[in-house]
């Protein structure tokens, strides 16, 4: 599927961004009937570090307390619009490592530039 554009964040904005999700995490838990739609070895629990931040409702995290068959610190999509957690790599280096292989072969493209 497709995601929207993200930016990295700034180290100081992960703690804050991290502390805020922990923060409304009990309230999260209360409030929704939803449960998250899974991919992957993961599973919806308050101990994820955002390193990605977007103007919709989905970013990127990685994962410190993954499901069975998971890795520590492998990269998540999360997304809660609809509710959707995806297992996108095991790690940030794969990760990354994969939107470098992306690039090179045209599968992704530069934001604001279209195929054609």
């Amino acid at each position: 599927g497709r995601a929207s554009y993200g930016w990295l964040l700034s180290i100081e904005d992960i703690v804050s961004w991290v502390q805020h999700k922990r923060d409304l995490y009990p309230t999260y838990l209360e409030s929704t009937d939803e449960t998250f739609e899974i991919t992957g070895p993961v599973q919806f629990h308050d101990r994820f570090i955002d390193f990605t931040a977007s103007e919709n409702s989905d970013n990127l995290l990685l994962d410190l307390n993954p499901a069975s068959g998971g890795h520590v610190g492998q990269v998540v999509m999360m997304n809660t619009q609809p509710c959707h957690l995806a297992v996108l790599a095991p790690s940030l280096g794969v990760f990354l490592d994969m939107l470098i292989d992306g690039f090179r072969t045209g599968r992704f493209l530069p934001f604001g530039e279209e195929e054609g």
